[in-house]
């Protein structure tokens, strides 16, 4: 096997004709005799090649860099071959060779607009377009920008060497160390070696950027942006700082290069990219354009910031051994984003924003049949996909979380310094994580019990379980099992037959109350299936899963959970256990365990006041998803579902129930359960309101209108009709006023679709647009969007559309006929942007017909090279739990 120690790499990009010319020399070390050595290579063309092998200076010095020195090299003869469909490069030499090998190949690439390898993205400069050239190489896409070993376990050191036009800044890894005039007029930029890394992260860039340095930190943290939006870059730089700041203090490994970029690109796939010192960003993600960003972006921005900074320890210092290690990566960097805002902006609600952004979502993934264990099976390299990233990422976050409050602060902190110790600069997998952060644990005075095989069954094993507690005295009966939404096994009234699944390795947190609501928390190791905890003397009531910090659902008994509802009436919960009984209540209705009408009557008495983020973010949530199958099965104001006294378990002598006599519409109970939050909140911002008000603002105005709520809704047309006459809207008004005009005004979508179009509205804003037409109220305006949108909206733009158009009634017909008339092409998108379309689309595209899009999409599937099937399944899955819905609606 051939490991490369160190690459130097020369780049001459062109954006003129989008062509760009390339030599790279690899240092590297072939352990035992071959006659071949493979790289990877893509999309890539060589005419001249040499190699020379044999003892060379260059394998001793990679630790700094190198002058050629002397030592004993043989020119060898070699063979090249490229295989194109393997992305392969084979050098095969006319000898055996082993030992020290100094390879060099010149070849030529193409700036592709794919948003991959080593791109060209445009922008717009004074109403003309210009490109930069960026790269992006996670996971497999180094290959097309240079021949290399293309894989996170082959880390080695890089010298990058680019030749750019005299008025262009280029880019790397590392701060640039000279500078040199070239005869055409161009200028060689040489950077500083980087630290030992993975070729997934290196970067390096060129084009007419920006810059604006601070240098208020340690190193300095520079914005690099197209003309003219550089000056939008202040916040996300003071995020940068703060989070440098913290990963220094708390892993005690000081960040290993001289500088961090924040570089916004204007044609970017995802949100953010870790490159080592230069982070790549989508523009509205990094830069805060006051007229543009809303609060809710703004903390986007710090939470995608410190997310990304997070990675230059986990992920960066410590790579991945495999792809299917990648949580390694995830995890760390997930939950250490929002404990890093939260330690400089306590005010923020971080870590309640970490339950409503990333644990609701991976429970709901982790419950569906097709889940997956965190540590992906297989290699994991053709894994990575949207249907996989809410276990990779924000399952793994909350293990993480649930583990850290189990062990505490020090015992957690001791943990993560001793797996970066063992493998800094190296790589790591599933098993060296475990021993040494249980070394780490181990080695903590007074710390709790942890074993290595506690936390790996949660790592290795999909799903997680649902605690059913009942109360007997003083004594608390716990059993656990494993739960799963699967409405065509469990409409029978089981969340899963789980009696041959093992028990998980369970801390379970118990809040306890007194008569004046005072609490005590209990806590117990729940490894068995059943288990029990003693309640303190003088309990009356008690919260199971205190704050949220377990990932588990928790069942209790009728009139438990009815007198936990009027106690979070009444104030003796926090957000975070109001929020617990909204989430774990939904999800036992999306199995089938209870009716719909069992959880309206619950959120109409025990939450008819709820103004606090959390809690308030699930219920708009959860309504807006029902609205979808309640409008399509044509719910009336008094509805046709099932009763409270036919079907509904709390209507038992003694649940404390008022049972309704017929169900009340979706849309009847949002307007009562979120009026009063929606007019204390109102439409717009005002000065000094803490900043979760600001946050829930426009989940909360856009559900209150979905529903039919006055004076929400008028005012939200009022506000699209002023925009339409030229004014300009506060930030944090634009994007429900644009779905509400898109939804309401006739004629709007010619307005939307001209703004999205203008070379003048910035990207946040043409984002905004272009959701706002997946809210259009018919077929007809739909189908002219789905046009527009596939035809005139850059790629990177258009799952805003399908994200709101998949809660769009009014589109599943239009939907449904745009997926069957246009599968295949699709498969030209990218892989990422693809799969969530399909997530956003199936579960609503496909009501009322369900047995013809599985079918569709199994038949596209097999006919298609992309590997998207996880998101295939979860998306028939999610069809499933909303057919389930609009049979109980």
């Amino acid at each position: 096997m051939f490991r490369p120690s160190v690459y130097r790499i020369r780049l001459e990009p062109d954006l003129a004709t989008f062509h760009f010319l390339g030599a790279v020399e690899i240092t590297g070390h072939l352990e035992t005799p071959a006659r071949t050595i493979e790289l990877h290579a893509a999309e890539l063309r060589s005419e001249h090649r040499d190699s020379t092998a044999g003892r060379s200076e260059r394998e001793e010095q990679h630790a700094g860099r190198d002058e050629r020195g002397p030592g004993s090299e043989s020119e060898l003869a070699v063979e090249w071959q490229i295989d194109e469909a393997a992305e392969r490069l084979t050098l095969v030499f006319d000898r055996d060779v082993t030992g020290p090998v100094r390879l060099t190949v010149w070849f030529t690439g193409f700036h592709n607009e794919r948003m991959v390898g080593f791109y060209r993205a445009r922008f717009f400069h004074g109403g003309e377009p210009d490109y930069v050239a960026v790269t992006q190489f996670e996971k497999n896409e180094a290959r097309r920008a240079f021949p290399c070993v293309d894989h996170p376990a082959a880390k080695a050191f890089f010298d990058i060497e680019l030749a750019v036009p005299k008025a262009h800044l280029a880019l790397s890894n590392t701060p640039a160390s000279g500078e040199e005039p070239l005869p055409d007029g161009r200028k060689l930029i040489r950077f500083e070696r980087t630290p030992r890394m993975s070729t997934y992260l290196l970067f390096f860039g060129a084009g007419p950027f920006e810059t604006v340095e601070d240098r208020s930190f340690r190193i300095p943290v520079r914005i690099v942006a197209p003309p003219g939006q550089a000056k939008y870059g202040a916040d996300a730089v003071r995020f940068a700082q703060e989070a440098l700041e913290f990963g220094e203090a708390f892993t005690g490994f000081p960040f290993p290069i001289g500088k961090m970029d924040l570089i916004a690109c204007p044609d970017f796939a995802f949100g953010a990219m870790e490159n080592y010192g230069a982070i790549t960003y989508r523009e509205n993600l990094v830069l805060n354009d006051p007229a543009v960003t809303t609060r809710a972006n703004l903390d986007r921005i710090g939470q995608i910031t410190t997310h990304e900074v997070a990675h230059m320890w986990f992920g960066n210092l410590v790579s991945p051994a495999e792809w299917k290690y990648i949580w390694l990566n995830e995890a760390f960097a997930t939950y250490f984003g929002y404990l890093m805002t939260d330690a400089y902006h306590p005010d923020w609600a971080s870590l309640e924003r970490f339950v409503s952004e990333r644990v609701v979502g991976a429970l709901m993934r982790d419950s569906l049949p097709g889940t997956i264990p965190i540590e992906l099976p297989g290699t994991g390299d053709s894994e990575f996909s949207p249907g996989t990233a809410p276990i990779v990422y924000s399952k793994a976050g909350a293990i993480l979380r649930m583990f850290h409050g189990y062990l505490g602060e020090t015992a957690f902190r001791a943990g993560v310094r001793e797996y970066l110790g063992q493998f800094a600069q190296g790589c790591a997998d599933t098993e060296g994580y475990l021993e040494s952060f249980s070394k780490g644990v181990a080695e903590t005075p007074k710390a709790p019990s942890f074993g290595r095989d506690l936390m790996a069954e949660w790592i290795r094993r999909p799903g997680y379980p649902i605690v059913r507690v009942r109360r007997e005295g003083n004594r608390l009966h716990l059993l656990q099992e494993r739960f799963v939404l699967d409405p065509e096994e469990t409409m029978s009234g089981s969340a899963s037959d789980s009696a041959d699944e093992p028990p998980w390795s369970l801390p379970v947190t118990v809040r306890a109350f007194d008569a004046q609501g005072r609490p005590e928390d209990r806590a117990v190791l729940l490894s068995e299936r059943r288990g029990s905890l003693d309640l303190p003397d003088g309990c009356v009531t008690f919260k199971v899963n205190a704050d949220q910090t377990g990932f588990y659902r928790v069942a209790y008994e009728p009139p438990q959970r009815e007198d936990l509802g009027r106690r979070a009436a009444g104030g003796m919960l926090n957000a975070f256990d109001r929020f617990g009984l909204i989430d774990d209540l939904w999800a036992q209705l999306c199995a089938g365990e209870l009716p719909v009408i069992t959880f309206l009557d619950f959120a109409v008495r025990h939450f008819a006041e709820e103004t606090a983020y959390l809690p308030l973010d699930r219920l708009c949530t959860v309504f807006e998803k029902l609205l979808v199958p309640a409008s399509l099965k044509g719910a009336g104001p008094s509805g046709s579902g099932r009763s409270a006294d036919e079907s509904s378990p709390f209507s038992s002598p003694g649940s404390g129930m008022e049972p309704a006599a017929e169900m009340p519409s979706v849309a009847e109970v949002a307007q009562k359960v979120l009026e009063r939050a929606a007019e204390r909140i109102g439409i717009e911002a005002v000065a000094g309101e803490p900043h979760p008000t600001a946050l829930i603002r426009t989940q909360l105005s856009w559900t209150a209108f979905a529903a039919g709520l006055e004076p929400t809704r008028s005012r939200l047309i009022e506000r699209f009709e002023r925009a339409q006459r030229g004014e300009t809207l506060p930030a944090d008004v634009q994007p429900q006023a644009f779905r509400a005009g898109a939804a309401a005004v006739p004629g709007a979508d010619d307005w939307i679709m001209e703004r999205v179009g203008a070379a003048d509205t910035p990207e946040a804003q043409r984002q905004h647009l272009v959701a706002a037409l997946g809210c259009l109220p018919d077929a007809e305006t739909i189908e002219k969007a789905l046009d527009f949108v596939t035809e005139e909206v850059p790629a990177r733009n258009r799952p805003f559309f399908f994200a709101r158009a998949g809660l769009n009634p009014a589109a599943a017909e239009p939907l449904w006929e745009w997926l069957r008339s246009n599968l295949d092409s699709l498969t030209q998108m990218h892989p990422f942007h693809l799969g969530s379309i399909l997530l956003a689309v199936v579960p609503t595209a496909g009501l009322g017909r369900a047995p013809e899009m599985r079918r569709l999409l199994d038949e596209w599937l097999t006919r298609s090279e992309m590997d998207l099937a996880h998101n295939v399944r979860m998306a028939g899955e999610l069809l499933a739990v909303n057919e389930s819905l609009a049979a109980q609606l």
